[in-house]
C-alpha cells in the first residue's frame, strides 16, 4: 500500500493499536486501517484509514470500515476481550 504501517510495531505489540489490511471480496487490498483497542469498554474506534500512498480511501472501503467497527462494538464479530486483554498484560511485563 506504501505507507508507513511497519512503524506501528511496538503500539501493535502493546495492545495500544491494531492494524488491519481492507480487502474487496477477491482479496484486492483496498486500504489499511488503525484502530484503538479499549480493552476496558470492550470497543474498538477508529484512529486511521488510508488507501494507497496515504490517499483516501474508496467509499467501498470506508462502508466496509464502518460495518466491521459497528460488528464488533456491537457484538456481531466475537471477540474474546478477556485472552487480549491477558496478552498485552503479559506482554507490557516482559
Amino acid at each position: 500500500m506504501r505507507h508507513c504501517v511497519g512503524g506501528y510495531t511496538q503500539a501493535c505489540l502493546s495492545g495500544r493499536t491494531q492494524i488491519f489490511s481492507v480487502r474487496d471480496k477477491r482479496g484486492k487490498r483496498l486500504s489499511t486501517l488503525e484502530v484503538f483497542v479499549d480493552l476496558e469498554e470492550q470497543t474498538i474506534k477508529q484512529v486511521q484509514h488510508s488507501g494507497i500512498r496515504n490517499s483516501t480511501p474508496s467509499i467501498d472501503a470506508k462502508k466496509t470500515v464502518t460495518r466491521f467497527i459497528d460488528k464488533v462494538n456491537w457484538g456481531q464479530i466475537p471477540v474474546n476481550w478477556l485472552d487480549l486483554k491477558e496478552r498485552f498484560r503479559e506482554r507490557a511485563l516482559g
